[in-house]
């Protein structure tokens, strides 16, 4: 999956190869074989918070948004009908648009500092969690919930199993040592 980065604030040394991996991984898990790109902000707590605000009505900060560009009916998505992703073809990508991301890299460090883990591991969870929502779920189904927190919680909870997918995609990349302690 390509990524276009908008980089707003410090981030944590490798995190961009880090986050790579687990947009292409969540991608091979929900099934696309399209080629597929995404727009990824990171910010901070105060550029979220004004996005948050116009265009969610919601006047706070967050740790992840996302807006798809397809408006997928209940029940499907970008795996189950891709058909619908294909009318988000970018020729200048030549790849196919599944819409924008935005994380709080501030709110990810306080999140990974509360549960204990590594604000990169935090950092791919959220882009995994806001990828899933650009090809069709909403964790505000349970039936939805259920499938997003199972590949959610693989991607992020078995660093050997989720290199074994990257290495999968692409036999000749091989993936240090130091991108699975910072799943960890």
């Amino acid at each position: 999956m390509k990524i276009e980065w908008q980089i707003d604030c410090d981030v944590p040394s490798g995190i961009h190869s880090l986050m790579q991996c687990a947009s292409d991984a969540a991608q091979m898990t929900e099934g696309v074989s399209l080629p597929c790109f995404v727009s990824v902000r990171l910010c901070d707590d105060h550029a979220i918070h004004e996005i948050n605000k116009q265009y969610r009505n919601v006047d706070t900060s967050t740790d992840v948004l996302s807006f798809p560009s397809v408006n997928w009916k209940k029940g499907t998505t970008a795996g189950t009908h891709p058909e619908r992703l294909k009318m988000e073809y970018d020729d200048t990508q030549n790849s196919y648009f599944l819409g924008d991301i935005i994380i709080s890299v501030e709110h990810a460090i306080r999140q990974a500092e509360e549960y204990g883990h590594a604000a990169e591991r935090e950092m791919a969870y959220l882009l995994v969690h806001g990828l899933f929502h650009l090809m069709g779920y909403d964790h505000m189904v349970e039936e939805d919930k259920t499938v997003m927190d199972a590949h959610r919680q693989f991607l992020v909870n078995h660093p050997d199993e989720f290199m074994g997918i990257i290495a999968s995609l692409n036999p000749a990349d091989t993936l240090s040592m130091d991108i699975r302690k910072r799943m960890k």
